[in-house]
């Protein structure tokens, strides 16, 4: 094998990076690295908004099956409408429906959960159900 001469070591005679790469390396990171966090704030917003989109489906899932169990024990003739706020600013709207049918009453439920105003990026949920109360 031949020695390493200097016309293979490069002009200077020197191995390794100028200071030129290194910052230009170091630049190319950077802009990677703002890119990644760019991505890590949109998914920590995504998922923000799915925990309150999940709460409010909690809470309209929890008034339709309390009410739906209150219709099956206690059949009402008109039920009628109600709405409230919870004390966070969230509307929650009951609308309940009965129709009788022979010896009984077919009751529809629609629970509607309206976010407060300040959470601007989510609408309001809404779960529906049907339940037959004797006479």
């Amino acid at each position: 094998m031949a020695a390493e001469t200097e016309a293979t070591r490069g002009p200077r005679g020197r191995a390794g990076f100028t200071l030129i790469e290194v910052l230009i390396a170091m630049v190319i990171l950077s802009v990677g690295l703002l890119a990644l966090e760019g991505l890590a704030i949109g998914a920590s917003r995504r998922v923000a908004t799915a925990n309150r989109l999940t709460e409010f489906t909690l809470i309209a899932t929890h008034e339709l099956e309390t009410t739906l169990e209150g219709l099956r024990k206690s059949p009402v003739v008109n039920p009628g409408d109600d709405a409230w706020d919870l004390p966070n600013g969230t509307e929650v709207a009951r609308v309940v429906e009965g129709t009788v049918q022979g010896e009984g009453t077919m009751y529809d439920v629609q629970v509607t959960v309206t976010p407060p105003t300040s959470t601007l990026d989510l609408r309001p949920v809404t779960v529906t159900g049907r339940v037959w109360g004797e006479s």
